[in-house]
């Protein structure tokens, strides 16, 4: 018998368990309900506050298919994540700079994606992943540096920055991302240098993205 694959599994049903009663205790246990949650008022916040700019969420982006083929073969392939990053800020309507991607080997302490102006029109996103990150995980970060941007740029953010992730993550959902967030933002086991760890990222959990999908969803039936 395998130890290091039965180890590993029983990670993985440890982790579906403690997410399955995390996301009860927040949000209960009914099939589709929603309770009254101490983060429900601030996602609601920061969608009105998008609301105010753009007026309706966007609808939902689709990822052209020869990108996603090419992140599916692989992942970390700055090609593939290059295009991918256009794509979304196509769907977003923004063309009026530079976007660059690069992605290096997670260091220690690093934040795993950050953006940064590098004169001209030019800006460059770079992301930290570990070597076994998931692909969905990957074009999350990649999706939140994007509306880091794409805030910044239409003038809208919170001083405190907890409360400025909080609200980029809403807004990955405002602007038609929810599905790409809700896969990248599930927790994981996974396996790097021979050690099983749990490895998340994000500021809201797939609980709130779900919640933050419903209002969006309201909000564009009450703008028909």
């Amino acid at each position: 018998m395998d130890i290091k694959a039965v180890l590993t599994a029983l990670a993985a049903i440890a982790l579906f368990l403690l997410i399955r009663i995390r996301d009860r205790k927040k949000y209960g246990s009914q099939e589709g309900h929603i309770a009254i949650d101490t983060n429900r008022s601030g996602i609601d916040a920061a969608l009105s506050l998008l609301n105010e700019t753009f007026h309706c969420p966007f609808p939902h982006y689709q990822i052209p298919d020869e990108i996603h083929m090419i992140l599916r073969r692989e992942p970390r392939s700055e090609y593939g994540l290059q295009l991918f990053l256009q794509s979304i800020a196509q769907h977003c309507d923004y063309h009026r700079h530079q976007l660059e991607l690069h992605i290096y080997n997670q260091e220690e302490g690093a934040a795993p994606g950050r953006i940064s102006y590098r004169g001209g029109n030019r800006y460059v996103i770079e992301l930290h992943m570990a070597a076994d990150c998931r692909r969905e995980t990957i074009m999350a970060v990649l999706i939140h540096e994007f509306c880091h941007f794409y805030l910044e740029q239409h003038g809208i953010g919170y001083e405190v920055t907890r409360e400025n992730e909080i609200l980029t993550d809403v807004s990955s959902v405002y602007f038609g991302f929810g599905n790409f967030m809700r896969a990248g933002y599930r927790p994981s086991v996974e396996t790097g240098s021979g050690n099983n760890h749990l490895y998340w990222v994000g500021y809201i959990c797939v609980s709130e993205i779900d919640y933050a999908e419903a209002v969006c969803k309201k909000m564009a039936e009450d703008n028909l």
